[in-house]
């Protein structure tokens, strides 16, 4: 081999084992952060009534406490949507599933409601729905010392 080549190669591997730190320590990272919340998904209380939601994508703590809380604070939402219609004219879309998510922390708090798709797209409506759900308390998720990830779609549709 050439003198010359052997600083280049010295240099190769110094940049190859560098990478491969780097990956290590990537997904070090992403492991150590999916540990602390846990994801799971939910659809609103009629879906999962009629059995339209995969199992495998619901936790029993989304499925029993997280929906019941929801049920129990409807009137909130509805009151949110019926103000949106009350001054809402045509021909603005009015029906529709707004998915909102957030976490609930290991006191029941809901952290960082945000919403993540919009049928309906009306900025007043969507706030109104973000600033009810920063006021609700969960029950405690099972798994000490991780938030629970939620994903919610409320379905919202005028009725005559």
């Amino acid at each position: 081999m050439n003198k010359n080549q052997h600083p280049q190669e010295r240099v190769k591997t110094i940049l190859i084992v560098a990478l491969l730190a780097t990956v290590i320590v990537l997904l070090a990272v992403i492991v150590f952060r999916e540990s602390q919340t846990a994801v799971v998904y939910q659809t609103t209380p009629r879906q999962m009534e009629n059995g339209n939601n995969r199992k495998s994508d619901v936790s029993p703590y989304i499925k029993n406490e997280v929906r019941n809380t929801i049920a129990k604070k409807w009137k909130e939402m509805n009151g949110c949507y019926k103000r949106f219609l009350e001054v809402t004219p045509p021909p603005q879309t009015t029906d529709g599933v707004i998915s909102i998510d957030w976490q609930v922390d290991a006191d029941g708090k809901a952290l960082s409601p945000e919403i993540v798709n919009s049928q309906i797209n009306h900025p007043v409506l969507e706030a109104c729905l973000i600033s009810k759900i920063k006021t609700w308390r969960f029950p405690p998720p099972p798994l000490t010392g991780r938030n629970a990830y939620v994903l919610y779609k409320f379905n919202f549709k005028k009725t005559d």
